[in-house]
């Protein structure tokens, strides 16, 4: 099965365009798949996540907010950590 992630992220946001670049580097190295979703189409999201986006979370645990690095993210799907 494989692992699903959450992209959370805006338009025009730069950092979002790089955690999505990030997370096709750890999907192609360890065959994840992720779902964006912009956080200005719910307003309870654009209040959890307004200033921390973008936000990646995998079951419902933030795993990495702001600068997104696929070393990070895949550390934590091979590691748990």
């Amino acid at each position: 099965m494989k692992q699903q992630l959450t992209l959370y992220s805006k338009q025009n946001c730069h950092l979002c365009e790089v955690a999505k670049e990030e997370l096709e580097k750890v999907k192609k190295q360890i065959g994840c798949s992720y779902e964006e979703i912009d956080i200005y189409e719910n307003d309870e999201l654009l209040e959890l996540y307004g200033l921390m986006i973008p936000v990646v979370q995998y079951n419902g645990e933030i795993i990495q907010y702001g600068q997104i690095t696929h070393h990070a993210i895949t550390s934590f799907l091979n590691n748990g950590t």
